[in-house]
C-alpha cells in the first residue's frame, strides 16, 4: 500500500509516498469509515505528501479528481499538506492551490506547509492536541526501515 492512514480526534491523516489506484478507493473508504466513527460529524482530513513524492500517473490523476467530490462528502474541510521549502515545492503548492480553485473546491480543500498550519488553521475545531496529532503522526508515518 503506498499510503498510511490514521484517526485523532477528528482529524484523519493520511501520507501519501506514490499513490496507485487501488489507494484511491481504500483512502475514500477510509474516509467513510472515520466519519461512520464519529457518528453525524465530519473528520477533517490532512493529507501530506512529501517533498520527495513523485507525482502520479495519469490515470491515477485523473481517478483522484473524479473521487474528490466523494472524499469531500464524508469530510468537513480537506488540507493538502504539500512538504518542503524548496522552489519546486512551492510552485507545487500554487499549482495544486490553482487547480482545487478552478475546480470549485477552494472553499473546502486548503493547500498547506506543514501539518502544523493545518492545526493553526482548525483551532478549536480540532478535537486532539497540537502534540497527541505530532505523536500520531510520528508513528503513522515512521518510516518502513525504522
Amino acid at each position: 500500500m503506498a499510503f498510511r492512514l490514521g484517526r485523532v480526534g477528528n482529524l484523519v491523516l493520511v501520507r501519501w509516498e506514490r499513490v496507485e489506484e487501488p489507494d484511491v478507493t481504500a483512502f475514500v473508504d477510509g474516509l467513510r469509515a472515520a466519519q461512520g466513527e464519529l457518528g453525524d460529524r465530519r473528520p477533517f482530513v490532512a493529507g501530506i505528501v512529501p517533498e520527495h513524492a513523485e507525482a502520479p500517473p495519469h490515470r491515477v490523476r485523473q481517478l483522484m479528481a473524479e473521487r474528490t467530490v466523494e472524499a469531500l462528502h464524508h469530510t468537513e474541510r480537506a488540507f493538502a499538506v504539500l512538504e518542503g521549502s524548496s522552489v519546486r515545492s512551492m510552485l507545487h503548492r500554487l499549482v495544486v492551490t490553482a487547480a482545487f480553485a478552478f475546480a470549485g473546491h477552494r472553499d473546502r480543500l486548503t493547500v498547506c506547509r506543514s501539518l502544523d498550519d493545518v492545526i493553526g488553521q482548525l483551532g478549536r475545531e480540532l478535537h486532539a492536541t497540537r502534540s497527541d496529532v505530532h505523536a500520531t503522526a510520528a508513528r503513522l508515518f515512521r518510516s518502513e526501515g525504522g
